[in-house]
């Protein structure tokens, strides 16, 4: 009886997960594009060297301006992704892991700032995050250092499996084939 209690209450828990993962909208895989219009960003960030992981990446929209200027990137194991980028200057806001936050300078165009000028696949880079020293009441400091690798075609092929059969998958395998 124990045991069936116990089985039961062990469902039940992996069914209210279940529910909680998904109705959060948190599932990995990518959705088909909304219309033909819309681009895929991704990268990728290597966190070994930052006190946290990465779970989130920012970016905000810098031109057009728009109402709804930000979208948050999915993250797995380093690389980030979103597709539903249209065209526009993006700035790369801010991303972070748990409850650390990175902030990146609001001017200027960086190396990992994306614009978007035509439907397709944008890859913004492969970096990895490098602690610098800091003063003993300053925030930490940080760059980041660009990477020859992962490289897009080793990004693309890590996200493929993520595509489902959504015409995603058809694009980043077209782009896997040129590159």
């Amino acid at each position: 009886m124990k045991k069936k209690r116990s089985l039961v209450a062990i469902m039940v828990l992996a069914a209210f997960l279940a529910l909680l993962f998904f109705a959060c909208g948190t599932s990995p895989y990518l959705k088909e594009p909304v219309d033909d219009q819309v681009s895929l960003i991704v990268g990728y960030f290597d966190m070994s060297e930052a006190p946290s992981g990465l779970d989130f990446v920012e970016f905000k929209k810098v031109d057009p301006p728009t109402d709804t200027p930000f979208f948050t990137c999915m993250c797995i194991d380093g690389m980030f992704y979103n597709s539903y980028a249209k065209n526009g200057k993006y700035k790369l806001y801010e991303f972070g892991g748990g409850k650390v936050y990175y902030n990146l300078p609001n001017q200027g165009k960086m190396e990992w700032d994306p614009v978007v000028e035509k439907p397709g696949i944008v890859f913004v880079g492969s970096y990895k995050y490098k602690r610098r020293p800091s003063g003993l009441f300053e925030l930490g400091k940080f760059d980041l250092e660009k990477l020859a690798h992962p490289t897009e075609k080793e990004v693309l092929e890590k996200l493929l499996p993520y595509a489902g059969e959504t015409k995603w998958k058809d694009r980043i395998q077209e782009r896997i084939g040129e590159l």
